[in-house]
């Protein structure tokens, strides 16, 4: 776990030796709202909001969930008292990200709920509509709503301005159908020409696996999980790596599953996915499966079992139902097919 990175460092106050930086004035602004008294808009309140919209981006990713849950928490209070509707939204936003990353899922449902008022207060605000859509498409996929998922996908829009939030808001929800096209094993669609470089290689060598190119997947795929290719950082590292994992388990290469894990592993409680914007399967569902191609049983059965409890939770029926099929294989061991 490296150390919180914090570049928010502006200081604030008339004394210079009695300053404090810009993020911790958010945090006691935070406190000062909760303790009951008023906090009021103005140059105070946007400075300390914009430090804390800084600092989130710095937090981005799996290994500063919990730190960003609460600095989320706390930017929602005082972008709430003093009713900065963008604020507001990139709160909620990063609480929701923060929540649906570590798996809690009660927590999660009520900082959607946060999300979606925040959204409805903000008067059709574009880029908080397709955070919205993103999430929508990615929870009908989720449950095998296929059908409605392709058409949510068609509200989803690229372009929203994301008040630094990326990947730009509306633009996963059409990548999300990748997932989709796995889960059914047919009609896998093809990634456009939007999508950033990492982002194409990773899901490109997975239409490239099914499309039976098992020679370019499996160089990308290996090039990714071994670090010879760079993979994005921050909020797309956990999805990436999923796909990855995907990947991984459709070569049945011990070596390449093996690499995979290794990127995997530190994270064994998380969630695979952009946070609420798109899903592909608890951390536990890609460890299980990847160690039935290494053919660590033991392992593969604890993983599958937990990953099969997180997805039922949630409903999300379309992968639990690969999580069971995996979880016989386990059982059964070696020779018993995938």
């Amino acid at each position: 776990m490296q150390g919180v990175p914090s570049h928010s460092t502006r200081r604030t106050g008339r004394d210079p030796q009695d300053s404090i930086d810009d993020v911790t004035l958010g945090r006691l602004l935070a406190r000062q709202c909760r303790l009951g008294r008023p906090v009021l808009a103005g140059t105070t309140a946007t400075t300390a909001l914009n430090a804390l919209t800084r600092e989130l981006r710095l937090l981005e990713g799996p290994d500063y969930v919990q730190r960003r849950l609460i600095l989320a928490e706390e930017m929602l209070v005082v972008a709430t008292a003093t009713n900065d509707r963008n604020a507001q939204i990139v709160a909620a936003h990063h609480r929701a990200m923060a929540t649906e990353m570590a798996g809690d899922y009660p927590a999660h449902q009520d900082a959607l709920a946060a999300l979606a008022l925040a959204v409805g207060n903000g008067d059709g605000d574009l880029f908080g509509d397709a955070l919205l859509v993103d999430h929508a498409v990615a929870v009908a996929v989720t449950q095998g709503r296929f059908a409605d998922a392709v058409a949510t996908t068609r509200l989803a829009g690229v372009g929203h301005a994301g008040h630094g939030i990326a990947p730009v808001p509306g633009s996963l929800a059409a990548r999300q159908m990748l997932i989709a096209g796995w889960l059914r094993q047919s009609s896998w669609p093809q990634v456009d020409g939007r999508f950033s470089t990492p982002c194409e290689s990773a899901e490109r060598s997975l239409t490239a696996l099914v499309g039976g190119d098992r020679g370019w997947g499996h160089l990308t795929v290996r090039a990714l999980a071994t670090g010879a290719e760079p993979l994005p950082s921050g909020d797309e590292w956990p999805h990436m790596v999923g796909l990855l994992a995907l990947g991984g388990v459709e070569l049945g290469d011990p070596t390449t599953a093996q690499a995979v894990r290794t990127l995997l592993t530190p994270y064994a409680d998380l969630i695979c996915g952009v946070g609420y914007r798109s899903f592909v399967g608890p951390v536990s569902f890609h460890l299980g499966r990847l160690a039935v191609i290494t053919g660590d049983w033991d392992e593969a059965e604890r993983h599958l079992t937990s990953a099969f409890s997180q997805l039922a939770s949630r409903q999300a029926w379309a992968v639990a139902g690969a999580c069971a099929a995996c979880v016989g294989t386990s059982v059964a061991g070696p020779g018993s097919g995938r």
